[in-house]
């Protein structure tokens, strides 16, 4: 089974793709969030033969949702709509603080601009880990 990891944001969206039989997430793409942003995300979901995506929700400390939360579940419900491929939102509370990690230890500069797509990877291997 292979899933799409989603790392939305405002300005740009992170793209992971991850493997359930190895248990596996990789950093793919940033795509712009503007109006081909559904299109780009079909076609990778097409190529890269996509069982299921994984939307970050951005919960409090405390794991409370928040208008962020809100967003994010807005734009997983109208993502299912348009490409037909079932979302599921999993828990990024803890993914920007363990990418910059990764990002400092392999170098900050150059994988600055990779930080949305590493984002997703690291919370959708905890999915992959947790998933049954």
């Amino acid at each position: 089974m292979k899933f799409l990891g989603i790392d939305f944001g405002g300005r740009r969206v992170g793209i992971a793709v991850g493997d359930l039989k190895l248990k596996v997430a990789v950093p793919v793409t940033i795509l712009k969030n503007d109006a081909a942003l559904f299109s780009e995300i079909a076609e990778i979901c097409a190529q890269k033969k996509i069982d299921k995506i994984v939307v970050g929700l951005p919960l409090s400390v405390r794991s409370k949702e928040n208008l962020q939360s809100e967003t994010a579940r807005n734009f997983g419900k109208k993502l299912a709509e348009e490409i037909e491929i079932p979302v599921e939102f999993f828990d990024e509370r803890f993914s920007s603080r363990e990418t910059a990690q990764r990002l400092k230890f392999f170098g900050e500069k150059k994988l600055k601009m990779k930080k949305d797509a590493t984002a997703a990877a690291v919370f959708l291997q905890t999915f992959l880990e947790k998933f049954k």
